[in-house]
Formats: C-alpha cells, structure tokens, sequence
C-alpha cells in the first residue's frame, strides 16, 4: 500500500491553517502535518519534516510567500485571498502548481488534492517519459477535467450514425420503397423519402467513406445519382 501525501500548509492565521488541516486529512491519500505561520517556519519544516506538497499563503508576518515560493524545492500550491493579477502572475513563473482563491470550499480543496494525486501517479511510473505522458501529467493538474476527458476516451470510436457503414441509407425518392442509389462505388436501397428527411436534416449533409463516423454535419446533402440502367 502506498504511503499518504504529506502535506505541508503555511498560513498566518492559526485557525485558517487548522481548518485547512482538517480538508487535507479528509481526502484519502493525504496527510496534514503540523501547520505553521510563517517563512522561517515553513523553511524549517520544509528541511526537517520533507513535505510532498506545500500549501502556501501569499501574505504572511516575515515576508511574502510568492519569496518563500522560489526559495522551496518542493511541490507547492497557493491558497490565499491575493487576487490581483501579478500575483498570480509570479506565482505561476515560480513553479506554484495551483492557484486557490480564499474563501474556498473543502470540496475545491479536495479536487485539487486529488488532481495532484494523478499527476504525481502519472510521471511516477516510470522514469523515461513520451510527450503523451507529459500532456496527460499536465491536464491532471487541472481540476476537473479528468474526468471529463477520461469519458470521452471511453467513447466508441464510431459513436455517430453513419448511415453508408452498414448499407442502410434513408435517401431520395417521393416514397419510402424503390429505386436505388449509389455513393463511393456502392449500391444502397432507398429505404426513406422527402418526409424522413425533412424530419432528420443533419443526416446525409457529409461526404465521408464508408466506416467513418458522421459528426455534426454542415454542408449540404449529398448529391446521389442513380446508377445507369
């Protein structure tokens, strides 16, 4: 079983950093050292205790946590009220995984813990890394998009109707029987006319070979001949 994620959190307000505490120890696979409120602090623990992630305050009573941040060789995101834009700014170019406005709520909190968790899993597989993996490592740090981009790789690759794959198409003609169609070389039956298609308009308004999905078409329907008697 891996060991939890130790969690560093430096804030100058002693019941903020405890109840930021309390966040942290709720997300499974992490744990809340003891907080501090303040750069010598946070230096000292960060050598002594060896944190995996720091969870850092912009102000605080020696000195401004976006200096700390440059000097820390660990993980670190930023939780604090500072919303002006150079914060952010300078946050970022130093390296903060993370940029969390105050007030927050546990459950933003534990999605960006759980964020990092995937990350630090996706690059501790193994040493050599592709671009692909890279990419990856980076979307995870983003909360919330995970999972929406996980659904969407689980997603058949043929997930739109494509009425040529499988040589049933609703076409031409002033009935819903006879005559036949052609497109790409293949012969299809007409199995629809003028009223199917003026209930499905977006059906047929794609050239595309056969086996390709259809997806949101906007050119208009294709022009089918009929074969030479």
């Amino acid at each position: 079983m891996s060991e939890d994620f130790r969690v560093l959190i430096v804030d100058d307000d002693f019941h903020v950093a405890k109840l930021h505490a309390a966040y942290v120890d709720s997300v499974a696979g992490f744990l809340a050292l003891a907080p501090v409120g303040s750069t010598a602090q946070a230096l000292q623990s960060v050598h002594s205790l060896r944190p995996d992630l720091v969870l850092l305050d912009v102000y605080l009573p020696d000195g401004s946590g976006l200096d700390l941040l440059g000097q820390l060789d660990v993980d670190a995101m930023m939780l604090t009220a500072a919303s002006d834009a150079v914060s952010i700014r300078t946050a970022l170019r130093r390296g903060a995984l993370a940029y969390l406005l105050k007030p927050f709520t546990a459950e933003s909190l534990s999605q960006q813990l759980r964020s990092y968790a995937r990350y630090r899993r996706i690059l501790g597989r193994q040493h050599a890394v592709d671009q692909d993996t890279i990419e990856r490592a980076k979307r995870a740090l983003v909360a919330g998009t995970w999972r929406r981009r996980e659904s969407r790789d689980r997603r058949p690759k043929h997930r739109y109707w494509n009425p040529w794959r499988r040589g049933t198409i609703l076409g031409h003609g002033s009935s819903g029987t006879g005559g036949r169609l052609t497109r790409h070389g293949a012969t299809v039956p007409v199995l629809a006319g003028r009223r199917w298609r003026r209930r499905n308009p977006t059906a047929l308004r794609q050239h595309r070979p056969p086996g390709t999905p259809l997806r949101r078409p906007r050119a208009t329907l294709p022009q089918l001949t009929r074969p030479p008697k």
